[in-house]
């Protein structure tokens, strides 16, 4: 036996920003975006504060779902592209 590690000399060098999700504050980028220009709107547009708390509310439930599982936004995006019932 040899003293070779070929899971690192054959390793490809990826960077980070290339294989890691995108997250801003702890959420995907997309869901971030949508989050901000709909408080915008509601609460600068619209005087609505209220939204403001209850948005607040939906970040922090989002943030904690990502810290448990970060691609549970593409896998909630597949099963609703692929929203199927079974009846027996």
């Amino acid at each position: 036996m040899s003293d070779h590690d070929y899971q690192r000399e054959y390793a490809i060098p990826f960077l980070y920003g290339m294989v890691e999700k995108r997250l801003l504050g702890g959420v995907p980028k997309t869901l971030w975006v949508l989050l901000i220009t709909i408080n915008g709107v509601l609460v600068f547009g619209y005087q609505q504060f209220a939204f403001l708390f209850a948005s607040i509310l939906l970040f922090g439930v989002v943030r904690k779902l990502y810290s448990i599982d970060v691609d549970f936004y593409d896998v909630y995006q597949r099963s609703k592209a692929h929203n199927q019932t079974y009846q027996p």
